[in-house]
């Protein structure tokens, strides 16, 4: 007789419990992240506080609320807000009235308006305060507008105490 040693039984991975392991993973994965949503769910449901008080208090009827007239403030100097061309830089400004004697200083840069700052006029002088968006700094400008009302001109200085100069802004047909 010979005898024969029992074979041990074969540890291989096959296709079919591979593709089975895989897929029994990803949906563990999948339900996993569907338990926030489903909580997130599960919270909302609840009345919040804020509601449930605002249905104990009885709701009154309000005053009236008039909102103000919708005509355009008068401007007191139309010649300020226009367009500007700097002559000392490639830069294009627009001047646009807020108020009678306030306007927001606009930035021009291919067509699109950047808001950079504010000022005020009178019938003498035109003052702005304005930020340099490449540096971050503010600058302050003291001007005059021309008897024609084409220029404005004068000084500007900055924060720092070296930043100074002369302006001159031309306004664009």
């Amino acid at each position: 007789m010979t005898s024969q040693t029992p074979t041990p039984p074969r540890k291989e991975w096959t296709a079919y419990a591979t593709s089975t392991l895989i897929l029994v993973f990803i949906a563990t994965v999948a339900q996993a992240l569907q338990v926030p949503h489903a909580l997130r769910q599960y919270f909302l449901s609840f009345p919040k506080p804020e509601v449930a008080i605002a249905k104990e208090i009885p709701v009154q009827n309000p005053p009236a609320v008039t909102s103000p007239p919708t005509s355009r403030l008068p401007v007191k100097q139309q010649g300020v807000c226009a367009e500007w061309r700097s002559e000392n830089s490639p830069r294009q400004y627009s001047f646009i009235c807020v108020g009678a004697e306030t306007f927001d200083v606009y930035e021009v840069n291919n067509g699109q308006l950047n808001k950079i700052g504010s000022g005020h006029f009178d019938d003498e002088t035109v003052a702005a305060e304005v930020v340099s968006p490449a540096k971050n700094r503010k600058g302050y400008w003291q001007l005059k507008l021309s008897a024609d009302k084409t220029t404005l001109e004068g000084k500007w200085r900055g924060d720092d105490p070296r930043e100074f100069g002369d302006l001159k802004l031309r306004k664009i047909a």
